[in-house]
């Protein structure tokens, strides 16, 4: 992909990160017009992530790249500041090229895959953020990252019956 955007397309790459910690440390210094961004981190959990890239570089429009759709990463997408989201899986290159050219334009770009996940989602009556307390979707976001039930009550400063309860 860096090669397509380089020297097929000729756009100016100001920073390439391999990881959340040093995507991090990269855009206040390179403060990017447009960041490509990959949920699928292997050091940390994009969403966070891209939400403190919403606050290093508020100028920078975000493009999210995944290889999911899954209910609750739609959901947690909700609190990002994105300008579009591209299903790595079936955009293709094209498609790529597309979004980043529309998003540069100030524009948005949102692949089908994500746009029929997102309304499939409104739609149901038993979504889980329907049916989900606030508190017990902030426990199932530390599930997911597999922290004990000890773990998540330290972080939340809660106590571990109240996290049982929840869970």
């Amino acid at each position: 992909l860096y090669c397509f955007c380089k020297w097929q397309w000729g756009l100016e790459i100001v920073s390439l990160a391999h990881n959340g910690a040093q995507a991090l440390a990269d855009i206040p210094i390179s403060q990017p017009a447009i960041v490509i961004f990959n949920l699928d981190l292997p050091d940390a959990d994009g969403i966070a992530v891209a939400k403190k890239l919403n606050l290093m570089a508020p100028q920078s429009r975000m493009l999210i790249v995944s290889s999911v759709c899954r209910d609750y990463q739609l959901h947690r997408l909700r609190d990002i500041n994105f300008h579009g989201y591209i299903d790595r899986l079936t955009g293709g290159l094209l498609r790529f090229r597309q979004a980043i050219a529309l998003i540069d334009r100030g524009e948005t770009y949102f692949s089908p895959s994500y746009l029929l996940a997102c309304n499939r989602l409104r739609r149901s009556e038993t979504a889980f953020f329907k049916l989900l307390s606030a508190r017990q979707q902030e426990i199932l976001l530390w599930i997911a990252q597999s922290l004990s039930d000890e773990e998540i009550a330290a972080e939340l400063g809660i106590s571990v019956s109240t996290v049982k309860t929840h869970r």
